[in-house]
């Protein structure tokens, strides 16, 4: 197995260290994960085709003492799961020198109640994330590092706007084309989680942010083998 598909696949939903507990679900040689962040204000799903392993269920509950281990190993690895009363206990994963165990969660003390929203409000504007908005954001954010990243529409255009505040402080800001279906004014939502979304997917030759003026953000990726959806609730 190539250990860089299944680092990929952590990458996306790990998101920085801020998820780090969740609950695996391999069917078909299909991958796939649903998560969210303690505060609840960031969830998602990733969804990974033609993984090679067989069908099984468990709870992954530090992803990264995962990360650690698996940085040690070689890009060629295999695994398989260790299971006692047909119940996942652990990982054994190797390479060509070294031989590790991974000890699973069980899948029911893992919150499930993440990776969908059951009523998505109309999105008031959409555009496309390619590699220049990816770099722009991850500039800005790094110049001015504030906690939040507010977002307005007017009639052609989607403004962002790092360290936005009704006083006068330091900020940074760009605008990006879109398809406007209705203007909105300023709202605010995590700029860190906004910054590990894009490099978590920085990798996408094109994804695509909607926009509503309620208050949510839904971030779209796929790339090869790979799909990825996150949506951002506003701060409050």
């Amino acid at each position: 197995m190539d250990k860089t598909k299944l680092t990929k696949f952590i990458d996306k939903y790990h998101l920085g260290g801020n998820v780090e507990s969740i609950k695996i679900e391999i069917k078909d040689n299909s991958l796939k994960t649903g998560f969210s962040t303690e505060d609840r204000t960031l969830i998602g799903k990733v969804v990974v085709k033609d993984f090679k392993f067989e069908d099984s269920e468990f709870g992954i509950f530090a992803t990264s003492e995962l990360s650690k281990i698996l940085g040690a190993l070689e890009s060629e690895i295999s695994m398989g799961i260790n299971k006692v009363d047909d119940k996942p206990v652990n990982l054994k994963i190797e390479d060509s020198i070294l031989k590790t165990i991974f000890v699973l969660a069980d899948p029911e003390i893992i919150s499930t109640k993440a990776g969908s929203i059951k009523q998505l409000p109309e999105f008031d504007a959409e555009l496309k994330i390619d590699s220049t908005f990816i770099t722009t954001y991850l500039k800005s954010f790094s110049a001015i590092q504030a906690n939040n990243v507010a977002i307005k529409a007017d009639n052609t255009d989607v403004t962002f706007i790092i360290g936005f505040s009704d006083i006068n402080t330091n900020r940074i800001s760009f605008k990006s084309p879109g398809t406007i279906k209705k203007t909105f004014s300023p709202i605010s939502f995590s700029s860190e989680y906004f910054k590990q979304i894009l490099v978590a997917n920085k990798d996408c030759s094109a994804g695509k942010l909607s926009i509503s003026q309620q208050g949510l953000l839904k971030f779209q990726f796929k790339e090869g083998d790979f799909s990825s959806e996150y949506f951002l609730v506003k701060l409050v």
